[in-house]
């Protein structure tokens, strides 16, 4: 039978998809693609979190896996309280009134997140639960798109051609960005990197990282 050809999957739609069907992920967990801005701007984990002092200042990274809001008992403003899960486990995160308006869009955004807080501990002994208030949250895909400058290609130089630079100019139409984009080209005796005119950038998604390695076959760094 013939099947009509169709684009792969992104990683993160396969992974969303893994979690509403049975519950859990299986092919990997939404940090794996963010591994590079979560070892650069992270100190913390949901397991080390929970030997830190009080007060003590923490960055993660995680998932929201749940959220409840109540409002206050003046009626002006509320709070959220959510459940910020990693590799290593999960751990509460509190936000006050006075930060839920700024960071609302973004936990209730269902993408992977940074949180800036501080530690809090309440109760003893058996009963000691480990908290962090948090002051900041930021999606992870915003950290890179305000960190990351440079996106690089590693790529045979066999494969290119008219064709795969047409492909690329097409990426860059798609997915304009501030990233400058350079060529790190494997010829059969030797390796030389090209950074291409300032004329063609990219945005640093997850879009582009798909449509680059799908479409071009490149392996994507970024920088």
């Amino acid at each position: 039978a013939d099947y009509p050809e169709a684009r792969p999957w992104t990683d993160r739609y396969v992974l969303a998809a893994e979690k509403e069907t049975i519950g859990f992920y299986v092919s990997g967990h939404p940090l794996d693609r963010y591994a590079r801005e979560v070892k650069l701007h992270t100190d913390c984990d949901t397991a080390r979190v929970q030997t830190r002092a009080p007060r003590d200042v923490v960055t993660l990274a995680g998932v929201i896996v749940s959220r409840r809001e109540r409002l206050l008992k003046s009626g002006d403003g509320r709070m959220a309280f959510l459940q910020l899960e990693d590799r290593a486990g999960d751990v509460e995160v509190i936000v006050y009134a006075k930060t839920y308006p700024d960071v609302r869009a973004v936990i209730e955004s269902d993408e992977p997140v940074l949180v800036k807080g501080s530690v809090r501990v309440d109760g003893d002994g058996e009963e000691r639960a480990v908290k962090v208030v948090a002051d900041e949250i930021v999606s992870l895909a915003a950290a890179r798109e305000r960190w990351v400058s440079e996106v690089v290609l590693d790529v045979d130089a066999r494969q290119i051609d008219d064709a795969w630079v047409r492909q690329l100019g097409d990426v860059a139409a798609a997915f304009p960005g501030r990233c400058r984009v350079a060529l790190d080209i494997d010829y059969a005796l030797a390796a030389a990197e090209i950074r291409l005119p300032e004329s063609l950038t990219l945005a640093a998604s997850d879009d582009v990282t798909h449509e680059l390695t799908s479409r071009l076959g490149a392996k994507v760094r970024l920088r």
